[in-house]
C-alpha cells in the first residue's frame, strides 16, 4: 500500500505556515469562545447571566448538529477533488468574518437581539473554525515522515496554545486592564470589549494567510470523481459498514477518542464556570489562570510530541489521561482554590500531548487518500457525543447540588473514555531516527 507520508523532511517554511494556522485558530477559540468575549456576552449583553448562558448553549447546540453534519460530507467532497485548499480558505475567512461580526455586539442589556445575534455569531464563527480543522488536521501525512509526525504535530499544538498565550497577554493589558491608561479604549457600549473581536479577526487572519498560500497538494489516488450531497452521506455510510466489517481498530478509535475528546472539552469550556462559582475568582485572576493554562498545554504538547514518536500515540493518551483522572479527583475531594490552581495546571499540561497523540494516531492508522473522511468522520464521532462532558458536568452538580460535584461527572466521562481506549489493539513500531535538521 502506497504511504502517505512523506518520505524526507518538509521544508521549514511549509511546517512554520501549517503551525501558525493553529496559532491564529487559537485566538477565536480561547478569547472568543472560552474566556472573555463569551463572558461579555452573559455578563454586559445578556438581561441575566442564566438568560446568556442559555442563549449561548442553545446556539452552540445547534452548531454542533450543523457540524456534525457537515464535517464528513465535506470531507468527501476533499477527497473526490482538489478542493481541500479551497475548503480550507474559505471556511477560515468564514470564521475572520464571524469575528469582525461580534464588533456590531453593544453592551445593552435592554434590547434582545444584540445577545440572539452575539450567540448566533460566536457559535458560526465557533462552526466554521471547526470545519476548517477537518482540512488543517489532514494536511498532516504531507508535512510529517513517520519518524517525526509525533513531533510536527506537537509543536503544532503548541503553536496554538502559544498563539492563545500571547492572545489572552494582550486582551488582559490592552483591552481589559489596560497598562497604559492613556491608550485605554472606552468602555461605554462595551466598546473595549468588542475591539478585541476586531483584534482576533486580524490575528487570525495574519496567521492563517501563509497556510492559505502554500497548503501543501493533498494526496489523490485515482482520477477526480463528480460528487452530490447524497452520494457523500452514501459514501460515508458505506465506510462506516466496511469500518465494522474490515476496519475494526479505525472505528474502535472514532469512539474512543470522542469520549476522551469531549472529557477534554468539557474541562476547558468550564473551568471558568467552577473558578468563578466555587471559588469566587475574579474574570482577571480567571485570565491570569487561563493565560498559565495555556503556556502549561504549550509545553506539554511539545514534550508530548516527542514521547509520542518513542513511545506510540496510544501510550501517551494513556499515560495523560490517566494522571488527569487523578488531578481532577483531587480537585473533586480536596476542595480548595490553591488545589485547583496546582491540579487546573496539570490538567492543562496534559491535554496538549493527549489530544496530539490522538491526531496522529488517527494519521498513522488512514490509508492513503481518506485523510479528508477520516478527519471529518473525527470531528462528526466528537460532536455526536459532545452531550457527555457537559451533560454530566450538569448532572453531577444537580445531584450533589453544588458545581464542585460537576467536575466528578467530568472525570467520570475521561475514565469511561479511557477505559474504552485501553483495548484499543494499536502496536506502535519505532521509526528509523529522523534525519539531521529534520522537525
Amino acid at each position: 500500500m502506497v504511504d502517505s507520508f512523506r518520505s524526507a523532511a518538509a521544508p521549514r517554511k511549509s511546517l512554520l505556515a501549517w503551525w501558525l494556522w493553529d496559532s491564529g485558530g487559537a485566538a477565536f477559540s480561547a478569547v472568543i469562545i472560552s474566556f472573555v468575549f463569551s463572558q461579555y456576552i452573559t455578563q454586559a449583553v445578556a438581561s441575566t447571566p442564566d438568560e446568556g448562558t442559555t442563549a449561548i448553549g442553545t446556539a452552540n447546540t445547534i452548531a454542533a448538529v450543523v457540524i456534525a453534519l457537515l464535517a464528513p460530507l465535506l470531507g468527501t467532497l476533499a477527497d473526490a477533488g482538489q478542493y481541500r485548499k479551497r475548503l480550507l480558505i474559505c471556511f477560515t475567512l468564514g470564521t475572520v468574518t464571524c469575528s469582525f461580526l461580534l464588533f456590531g455586539i453593544e453592551a445593552d442589556k435592554s434590547d434582545p437581539r444584540y445577545l440572539i445575534m452575539g450567540a448566533a455569531i460566536m457559535a458560526l464563527g465557533g462552526c466554521f473554525l471547526e470545519l476548517s480543522g477537518v482540512f488543517y488536521n489532514s494536511m498532516l501525512p504531507q508535512l510529517a515522515t513517520r519518524a517525526n509526525v509525533g513531533r510536527v504535530s506537537g509543536v503544532g499544538m503548541a503553536f496554538g496554545y502559544g498563539g492563545g498565550v500571547v492572545c489572552l497577554v494582550l486582551t488582559l493589558f490592552v483591552f481589559v486592564n489596560p497598562a497604559i491608561p492613556g491608550l485605554a479604549l472606552p468602555e461605554e457600549n462595551g466598546l473595549n470589549f468588542r475591539a478585541i473581536a476586531i483584534f482576533c479577526g486580524i490575528w487570525l487572519l495574519a496567521c492563517a494567510t501563509p497556510l492559505m498560500l502554500t497548503a501543501p497538494r493533498q494526496t489523490l489516488l485515482g482520477e477526480t470523481t463528480s460528487w452530490n450531497p447524497w452520494q457523500g452521506y452514501v459514501q460515508i455510510a458505506r465506510q462506516i459498514r466496511q469500518m465494522w466489517r474490515e476496519d475494526r481498530l479505525s472505528l474502535h478509535f472514532f469512539i474512543a477518542s470522542a469520549i476522551v475528546r469531549d472529557s477534554l472539552a468539557a474541562i476547558f469550556a468550564l473551568a471558568g464556570v467552577i473558578a468563578g462559582s466555587v471559588y469566587n475568582w475574579s474574570a482577571q485572576q480567571t485570565i491570569i489562570f487561563a493565560l498559565l493554562a495555556n503556556v502549561a498545554a504549550a509545553l506539554g504538547a511539545t514534550f508530548g510530541g516527542r514521547l509520542d514518536d518513542r513511545l506510540g500515540p496510544k501510550s501517551v493518551v494513556i499515560g495523560s489521561t490517566s494522571i488527569m483522572i487523578v488531578s481532577g479527583l483531587l480537585i473533586v475531594t480536596l476542595n480548595t482554590s490553591t488545589m485547583f490552581f496546582a491540579a487546573g495546571l496539570v490538567i492543562a499540561a496534559l491535554v496538549g500531548p493527549s489530544q496530539s497523540a490522538m491526531r496522529t494516531l488517527l494519521t498513522r492508522v488512514t490509508p492513503p487518500g481518506r485523510e479528508n473522511a477520516n478527519f471529518g468522520l473525527y470531528a462528526t464521532t466528537g460532536r455526536a457525543l459532545s452531550f457527555l462532558g457537559h451533560g454530566s458536568f450538569t448532572l453531577f452538580t444537580v445531584l450533589f447540588s453544588g458545581s464542585r460535584w460537576g467536575m466528578l461527572g467530568i472525570v467520570s466521562v475521561m475514565a469511561l473514555g479511557l477505559i474504552v481506549f485501553i483495548p484499543l489493539k494499536y502496536q506502535h513500531q519505532r521509526a528509523v531516527p529522523s534525519p539531521a535538521g529534520q522537525a
